[in-house]
């Protein structure tokens, strides 16, 4: 599969405002992307809480964009809202990667990875 399009998603409900900050491993991903194959990849970055998306909106952009790989920065906080997006992407577009990143993943490896809607886990 030939990866053009990749969406980054860092889901959260409104309690997640109150200890926003930028999602500094995602720009930084984002921007070594751009730097090291210029033109060769589309982005999407979907911020959750702080835009106040409901799990049909965050859908809707999906649809729209249709990446060919969605990654998740989520915290342990923030997992039940992955697992509800990363379930309605498999059933919408099954062969769309998705990678799951941050501090969950990095603490909960082994339940990520057996996590039947999450294909890959990066830690560290």
């Amino acid at each position: 599969m030939k990866i053009e399009k990749i969406m980054f998603i860092r889901p959260g409900r409104w309690y997640n405002r109150m200890s926003f900050g930028q999602p500094m491993g995602v720009l930084y991903l984002i921007s070594v992307l751009r730097q090291r194959y210029p033109g060769k990849y589309q982005f999407d970055l979907i911020e959750q809480a702080l835009y106040e998306l409901t799990t049909e909106e965050i859908e809707e952009r999906f649809q729209k964009f249709d990446p060919d790989l969605l990654g998740f920065s989520a915290s342990s906080m923030e997992a039940g809202e992955m697992e509800e997006i990363a379930r309605l992407v498999k059933k919408e577009k099954p062969n769309c990667i998705t990678v799951l990143g941050g501090p969950h993943a990095s603490i909960f490896y082994d339940w990520a990875l057996k996590n039947s809607d999450i294909d890959y886990v990066v830690i560290g």
